[in-house]
């Protein structure tokens, strides 16, 4: 019995050590289970952080494209003003010339062509054409049509393309 009893002994302490390291292999891999979703969860993390940081990256790369058309804008806005201040002069002329003055028509593209209707005597008209000539702007004056209406008043139809919004005194 001696002999079974040490058998015995030496079988609960295998089973024992089984059952301790059977454990420490099941508290191993919980262990490693856990870190594996830390280390995934940090790796998300980095992933969503670098596509952060690209996006940040494309941004500053799209505000800085965007610099030019933003001055675009800016001087399109600017030229609108000056094309106002174009159509002011030009109706101012009108006193100066003692005509009636209606700019019938504006057409913009690379550069604006105006359609000008005046009326009143030939002389006036004549001095009219002569003022447009001398705007501080530089123009042409593409086409002038004048017509002797029934009442004995005259009428006149100037085509003036723009050929920029820069004042000649502003370049001086």
């Amino acid at each position: 019995m001696l002999i079974n009893f040490k058998f015995f002994t030496k079988s609960m302490i295998v089973i024992l050590l089984i059952f301790i390291l059977v454990g420490m292999a099941f508290g191993f891999k919980f262990i490693v289970n856990k870190k594996a979703v830390e280390v995934e969860q940090i790796g998300q993390d980095l992933a969503l952080a670098s596509h952060k940081r690209e996006n940040l990256s494309k941004l500053k790369r799209s505000l800085s494209d965007m610099e030019g058309d933003i001055i675009k804008i800016n001087n399109f806005t600017l030229e609108k003003e000056k094309l106002v201040l174009f159509i002011e002069d030009l109706e101012n002329l009108s006193s100066q010339a003692g005509v009636e003055v209606l700019v019938d028509s504006v057409k913009e593209g690379e550069q604006t062509v105006f359609v000008v209707k005046a009326s009143g005597s030939f002389s006036s008209l004549h001095r009219l054409v002569g003022l447009i000539e001398n705007m501080p702007y530089p123009i042409l004056i593409e086409d002038l049509n004048l017509e002797k209406l029934p009442e004995g008043v005259w009428q006149a139809e100037v085509t003036i393309r723009l050929l920029s919004l820069e004042s000649k005194e502003n370049k001086k």
